[in-house]
């Protein structure tokens, strides 16, 4: 995520050069930034809000995150004066969001011991009622509706065809 004014900025990874990415402390986005794109200077914060903050304050130049939480983040600045790369930007910050997400893509699952076998069951029962009754869809929809994010089905698409 960028200052919309500063968007167009962001074309390519050498427009990462000496830029400050604020991450969160302990996620793994910030360290696979650093080891892929050696000239990006990465700045920790405690949380979220506090990179948006960095942001809007100057402070940093971008903010790494999960696509959904950027989304949501941008959703909560009244002005809309920021963007997320990739969503309605031009193809070259569309490519340098697509390479960004590549390096630093972060997976999310559900994690059950291997013993609790009964769990796994309905959770994986409960999930596909969501998708058949259509209560997935509606989650993923509001979710487009409020934030603007629209999560990625090849992502999910295991738990799709059931």
């Amino acid at each position: 995520m960028v200052p919309t004014s500063q968007q167009q900025s962001f074309t390519g990874v050498s427009s990462l050069n000496n830029q400050n990415i604020c991450t969160v402390k302990g996620m793994a986005d910030g360290h696979a930034l650093a080891s892929a794109f050696p000239a990006v200077k990465i700045q920790e914060r405690d949380t979220y809000p506090q990179c948006l903050t960095a942001l809007l304050s100057g402070e940093a130049n971008a903010v790494a995150a999960d696509v959904a939480i950027l989304h949501g983040l941008a959703s909560n600045v009244v002005e809309h004066d920021v963007t997320v790369l990739g969503s309605e930007a031009s193809a070259s910050s569309a490519s340098l969001a697509k390479t960004v997400a590549q390096v630093s893509q972060i997976r999310h699952a559900v994690m059950i011991r291997p013993s609790d076998g009964e769990l796994t069951k309905k959770i994986d029962t409960i999930l596909a009622d969501m998708v058949k009754d259509g209560t997935w869809q509606k989650a993923a929809d509001t979710m487009h509706q409020d934030i603007g994010y629209s999560p990625e089905e090849s992502l999910n698409a295991a738990m799709m065809r059931r």
